[in-house]
């Protein structure tokens, strides 16, 4: 985003963080010129492009299991939200009990939750986690979660050449290797 700014003084970015639906109605509205929200399947309208598809994860306090008898406290989005909605489906299955420790319509809430060993959220890994969490390991017994998409989706059919600009410089940072 800095180097479509410095490349573009002339243009004024305005970013909003916010849910799926809202910014999708945003585009259909005309308010926003490009969104990227995740996906539970990748499924893409016409003119949409699925950037990544990431698994999603149990995290949890760095060194801590989440206890194995009991209902599992699980901190996490707040409705709707396709990746709460299937950890509680795969634990439903799996029959294990849970409570909601945490709901929040942001991440610092949850990672604070987390990393103050107060529960487990299921969340896509997509950047480094914050210090103090970790990936749950594969014994700690809870459902696999499968993977979620990130989608690009423009405002138009033929969308202005900064949009454009914009788009092709996040598909490049999202592939460059780290």
């Amino acid at each position: 985003l800095g180097r479509f700014t410095r490349a573009h003084p002339d243009l004024r970015l305005e970013l909003q963080a916010g849910r799926g639906s809202p910014l999708a109605a945003a585009l259909a509205a005309g308010d926003r010129g490009l969104a990227l929200f995740w996906s539970p399947d990748g499924t893409v309208a016409p003119g949409d492009t699925c950037l990544q598809a990431l698994p999603i994860r149990w995290i949890g306090a760095q060194g801590h299991l989440p206890p194995a008898g009991g209902p599992l406290p699980l901190l996490a989005m707040s409705s709707p939200c396709h990746v709460r909605d299937r950890a509680i489906a795969a634990l439903a299955a799996q029959g294990r009990d849970w409570h909601l420790a945490l709901s929040s319509h942001g991440l610092a809430g949850i990672w604070a939750a987390a990393r103050a060993g107060l529960g487990v959220t299921p969340r896509a890994i997509a950047a480094p986690l914050p210090e103090g969490l970790a990936p749950l390991p594969d014994s700690s017994g809870l459902p696999e979660l499968g993977d979620t998409h990130l989608i690009l989706r423009h405002a138009s059919a033929s969308p202005p050449r900064a949009a454009l600009r914009l788009a092709q410089l996040i598909t490049d940072e999202l592939e460059t290797p780290r």
